[in-house]
């Protein structure tokens, strides 16, 4: 069995998930208001010529691994890694990020509790509704937890999970 670092793991889905990305999306995140460069132009929008630019790629490999896989189960890195490597058994070495569990879906997605956090996988956003209050409307929702819980449940089926339950 070969051991591999989570955070290797996580590198190498997010340059897989990258490859996969068309370049519009790519140039959507790059676009984003609230993406700054980090370190000695701290605070500076990032200036590229094209997506290939050096800076861009190390940007979006810090991207992926901190916002869009953050949170990812190490059985799902496995997985990935493993159809990346086929001729070995991997295990990932390291502890996932400490994240609460969505209302919702119940996935672990969520930084913070009842503070307004969007859950990465059904998007419900936490605004403290519990499972006492599945039938009260949630305004920021536009929708009950009970029916956003239903709607997502007919969604799961054809999703690809790769949180942790």
């Amino acid at each position: 069995m070969k051991k591999i670092a989570r955070e290797y793991a996580k590198t190498q889905l997010a340059i897989y998930k990258i490859i996969n990305s068309n370049e519009e999306d790519l140039k959507q995140i790059l676009n984003a208001d609230y993406i700054y460069r980090s370190g000695e132009n701290e605070g500076e929008n990032i200036k590229y010529n094209t997506i290939y630019d050096k800076a861009v790629s190390k940007f979006l490999i810090k991207y992926f691994k901190e916002i869009i896989l953050k949170g990812v189960s190490n059985s799902y890195l496995k997985k990935i890694v493993e159809t990346f490597f086929a001729n070995y058994d991997i295990e990932i070495v390291g502890k996932n990020e400490k994240l609460y569990r969505c209302s919702c879906c119940g996935y672990f997605t969520l930084d913070n509790i009842s503070e307004y956090d969007v859950c990465r996988l059904c998007h419900w956003e936490d605004d403290g509704t519990t499972s006492n209050e599945i039938n009260k409307f949630s305004h920021v929702n536009g929708s009950t937890l009970n029916d956003y819980k239903n709607d997502f449940e007919k969604k799961l089926c054809s999703m690809e999970i790769i949180y942790d339950k």
